[in-house]
């Protein structure tokens, strides 16, 4: 059985992530958000970028593609954050799944 996590985006609407149980939210800036989740199959705690729009345009969809692509690519950089995976969801839509990291500056103030 696959579970989804429930994210709000544009507004009232709500959308599934398979395999994540979304917590707080990091950011909510711009065309996308930064997530705190678990991944359901095993309680990993991790990150989760995925864009705000209920319909994203391709454009948005694209750019977060890429920026997935080069943290990729990156992996082999010790300071460069570890992704997992690039979830496809919704109406377009997509997530990064990255490793957990700490808190943000402005939790820290």
């Amino acid at each position: 059985m696959t579970s989804a996590a429930t994210v709000g985006v544009a507004g009232d609407a709500t959308t599934l992530i398979p395999g994540l149980r979304v917590g707080a939210a990091i950011l909510r800036s711009g065309p996308a958000s930064i997530l705190r989740a678990r991944r359901a199959g095993d309680g990993t705690s991790v990150v989760v970028k995925t864009l705000n729009a209920e319909y994203p345009g391709t454009q948005q969809a694209a750019a977060l593609r890429r920026e997935f692509q080069i943290l990729e690519r990156l992996q082999v950089v010790p300071a460069v954050i570890r992704v997992h995976g690039l979830v496809a969801y919704g109406n377009g839509n997509l997530a990064i799944v990255s490793e957990a990291f700490g808190d943000s500056l402005a939790e820290r103030l």
